[in-house]
């Protein structure tokens, strides 16, 4: 059981840090340099894929509320250095956030977390 995968739901998992969200889809119009300042985004996997991303958050968040959320779920953030925001890289579109599935990188926060925010779907 120890290298069982733990899921809660993305919606769960986005709003943990308690963070706000604006809908940025034009983020690399509004900051051309996108891409390029945040390269481990868009590295293609051993298949030979290059993720895709379908929507772009600007967050208020800090560099302490990004890592810990990185550490804890498999969320994804680059950062616009013209914006001088994080944002959130949703990889998936057309399906309410919680019902899809995130995984939990961090057996203590499952451990105190898991039976009311387990994925349930």
């Amino acid at each position: 059981m120890k290298n069982k995968k733990m899921f809660t739901d993305y919606l769960t998992a986005v709003k943990w840090c308690n963070n706000a969200l604006i809908m940025q889809n034009d983020i690399c119009e509004l900051d051309p340099e996108f891409w390029e300042n945040n390269p481990d985004l868009f590295q293609e996997d051993e298949e030979g894929n290059f993720p895709e991303y379908f929507q772009f958050f600007l967050t208020d968040m800090n560099e302490g509320d990004k890592e810990y959320l990185e550490k804890t779920f498999d969320l994804l953030f680059g950062y616009s250095s013209k914006l001088g925001h994080y944002v959130l890289c949703v990889p998936h579109w057309g399906t309410a956030w919680d019902y899809v599935p995130c995984e939990v990188k961090s057996r203590e926060w499952w451990e105190i977390n898991g039976e009311k925010y387990g994925y349930k779907h």
